[in-house]
């Protein structure tokens, strides 16, 4: 999704870049609160970030930082 939004930026559509972003937050977002909710539910590792989390936690916190990161930096380079 980033790759796709720089592209529209350099195409000159960063309304499209925009758009993707937003729909790539959305879509992660729900992936992680699902993950949240299912893990708080089950009282166990439900998804593959909460299972990342707690076998690896340094890992885990450098691929939430990683996507995070990608998330802003798309955004902050469309708008």
């Amino acid at each position: 999704m980033a790759a796709l939004s720089a592209t529209s930026v350099l195409l000159g559509a960063e309304d499209i870049g925009l758009g993707l972003v937003r729909i790539s937050i959305v879509v992660n977002g729900l992936y992680l609160l699902g993950d949240l909710l299912a893990t708080i539910a089950a009282r166990t590792p439900a998804g593959d970030m909460s299972s990342l989390l707690r076998h690896t936690p340094k890992t885990g916190i450098a691929t939430l930082a990683s996507l995070i990161g990608c998330h802003l930096a798309s955004a902050y380079f469309t708008t």
